[in-house]
Protein backbone atom coordinates (compact mmCIF):
# COMPACT_ATOMS: atom_id res chain seq x y z
CA UNK A 1 0.00 0.00 0.00
CA UNK A 2 1.44 3.37 -1.01
CA UNK A 3 1.36 6.26 1.41
CA UNK A 4 0.36 9.54 -0.18
CA UNK A 5 3.20 12.07 0.14
CA UNK A 6 0.94 15.03 0.78
CA UNK A 7 -0.69 13.31 3.73
CA UNK A 8 -3.15 15.70 5.33
CA UNK A 9 -5.81 15.86 7.96
CA UNK A 10 -9.07 16.83 6.33
CA UNK A 11 -12.15 17.91 8.25
CA UNK A 12 -15.07 16.20 6.52
CA UNK A 13 -17.79 18.89 6.05
CA UNK A 14 -20.80 16.60 6.51
CA UNK A 15 -19.10 14.87 9.48
CA UNK A 16 -18.19 17.60 12.01
CA UNK A 17 -15.55 16.40 14.46
CA UNK A 18 -14.41 13.66 12.07
CA UNK A 19 -10.85 14.16 10.71
CA UNK A 20 -9.26 11.80 8.21
CA UNK A 21 -5.63 11.30 7.19
CA UNK A 22 -5.76 9.66 3.75
CA UNK A 23 -3.03 7.09 3.17
CA UNK A 24 -4.00 5.79 -0.27
CA UNK A 25 -7.01 5.68 -2.52
CA UNK A 26 -8.40 5.35 -6.03
CA UNK A 27 -6.50 8.45 -7.19
CA UNK A 28 -3.30 6.39 -6.69
CA UNK A 29 -4.64 3.68 -9.02
CA UNK A 30 -5.34 1.04 -6.38
CA UNK A 31 -8.59 -0.80 -5.65
CA UNK A 32 -8.75 0.31 -2.05
CA UNK A 33 -8.72 3.36 0.17
CA UNK A 34 -7.06 3.48 3.58
CA UNK A 35 -7.17 6.20 6.19
CA UNK A 36 -6.45 7.02 9.80
CA UNK A 37 -9.40 8.83 11.35
CA UNK A 38 -9.90 10.78 14.56
CA UNK A 39 -13.50 11.22 15.67
CA UNK A 40 -14.09 13.76 18.43
CA UNK A 41 -16.30 12.93 21.43
CA UNK A 42 -19.97 12.57 20.44
CA UNK A 43 -19.20 13.05 16.72
CA UNK A 44 -19.44 10.59 13.84
CA UNK A 45 -21.13 9.70 10.60
CA UNK A 46 -24.95 9.62 10.53
CA UNK A 47 -26.72 6.84 8.64
CA UNK A 48 -25.48 6.62 5.05
CA UNK A 49 -25.60 4.03 2.25
CA UNK A 50 -22.88 1.90 0.62
CA UNK A 51 -22.88 -0.87 -1.95
CA UNK A 52 -20.22 -2.93 -3.75
CA UNK A 53 -17.51 -2.21 -1.16
CA UNK A 54 -15.87 -4.02 1.76
CA UNK A 55 -14.69 -2.20 4.90
CA UNK A 56 -12.33 -3.14 7.71
CA UNK A 57 -12.06 -0.98 10.85
CA UNK A 58 -9.37 -1.37 13.49
CA UNK A 59 -9.81 0.85 16.55
CA UNK A 60 -6.49 2.04 17.95
CA UNK A 61 -7.77 4.11 20.91
CA UNK A 62 -11.24 4.80 22.24
CA UNK A 63 -14.45 3.09 21.12
CA UNK A 64 -16.56 3.27 17.94
CA UNK A 65 -20.32 2.61 17.97
CA UNK A 66 -21.70 0.90 14.84
CA UNK A 67 -25.34 0.43 13.74
CA UNK A 68 -26.52 -0.93 10.38
CA UNK A 69 -29.59 -1.92 8.38
CA UNK A 70 -28.75 -5.65 8.83
CA UNK A 71 -29.66 -5.26 12.52
CA UNK A 72 -26.10 -5.17 13.83
CA UNK A 73 -25.22 -2.86 16.67
CA UNK A 74 -21.90 -2.98 18.45
CA UNK A 75 -19.08 -1.02 20.04
CA UNK A 76 -15.65 -1.69 18.55
CA UNK A 77 -12.73 -1.30 20.98
CA UNK A 78 -8.93 -1.59 20.73
CA UNK A 79 -7.97 -5.19 19.98
CA UNK A 80 -11.11 -5.74 17.91
CA UNK A 81 -11.53 -5.75 14.15
CA UNK A 82 -14.80 -5.04 12.35
CA UNK A 83 -15.54 -6.30 8.83
CA UNK A 84 -18.52 -5.14 6.81
CA UNK A 85 -19.30 -6.05 3.22
CA UNK A 86 -21.84 -3.63 1.77
CA UNK A 87 -22.65 -6.16 -0.96
CA UNK A 88 -25.90 -5.25 -2.72
CA UNK A 89 -26.44 -2.41 -0.25
CA UNK A 90 -26.36 -1.52 3.42
CA UNK A 91 -27.07 1.63 5.42
CA UNK A 92 -24.91 2.20 8.50
CA UNK A 93 -23.75 4.80 10.98
CA UNK A 94 -20.63 5.10 13.09
CA UNK A 95 -20.13 7.37 16.10
CA UNK A 96 -17.60 7.88 18.82
CA UNK A 97 -19.04 5.91 21.75
CA UNK A 98 -17.53 8.37 24.25
CA UNK A 99 -18.74 11.85 25.18
CA UNK A 100 -15.30 12.76 26.60
CA UNK A 101 -12.49 11.00 24.66
CA UNK A 102 -11.69 10.94 20.92
CA UNK A 103 -11.57 7.63 19.01
CA UNK A 104 -8.63 6.89 16.69
CA UNK A 105 -9.19 4.25 14.02
CA UNK A 106 -7.70 2.75 10.89
CA UNK A 107 -10.24 2.24 8.09
CA UNK A 108 -9.70 0.29 4.88
CA UNK A 109 -12.20 0.23 1.99
CA UNK A 110 -11.73 -2.40 -0.74
CA UNK A 111 -13.51 -3.46 -3.88
CA UNK A 112 -15.18 -6.85 -3.30
CA UNK A 113 -13.91 -9.97 -5.02
CA UNK A 114 -17.37 -10.48 -6.59
CA UNK A 115 -20.30 -8.16 -7.28
CA UNK A 116 -23.89 -8.91 -6.20
CA UNK A 117 -23.13 -10.57 -2.86
CA UNK A 118 -25.42 -10.07 0.12
CA UNK A 119 -24.28 -7.62 2.81
CA UNK A 120 -22.31 -9.17 5.69
CA UNK A 121 -20.91 -8.10 9.07
CA UNK A 122 -18.47 -9.60 11.56
CA UNK A 123 -16.48 -8.39 14.53
CA UNK A 124 -13.60 -10.23 16.17
CA UNK A 125 -11.68 -9.65 19.38
CA UNK A 126 -8.06 -10.80 19.26
CA UNK A 127 -6.53 -12.10 22.48
CA UNK A 128 -3.02 -11.06 23.54
CA UNK A 129 -1.76 -14.50 22.42
CA UNK A 130 -3.26 -14.00 18.94
CA UNK A 131 -1.53 -10.61 18.64
CA UNK A 132 1.91 -12.18 19.02
CA UNK A 133 2.28 -13.59 15.48
CA UNK A 134 2.59 -10.18 13.72
CA UNK A 135 5.27 -9.14 16.23
CA UNK A 136 7.38 -12.13 15.22
CA UNK A 137 7.21 -10.83 11.66
CA UNK A 138 8.37 -7.33 12.68
CA UNK A 139 4.98 -5.59 12.90
CA UNK A 140 4.01 -3.21 15.67
CA UNK A 141 0.72 -4.08 17.34
CA UNK A 142 -1.01 -1.96 19.99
Amino acid sequence: MAIVENQRAAEIPWRPGYRRFTLTGPEQGVGCSASLSIIEPGAGAPTHFHDAADEVIIVLEGALEHQDSMGNGSVIKPGEVQYMSAGTGVAHSEFNASKTEPVHLYQIWMLPEKQGLLPAYDQKNFSEAEKWWPRRMGATVR
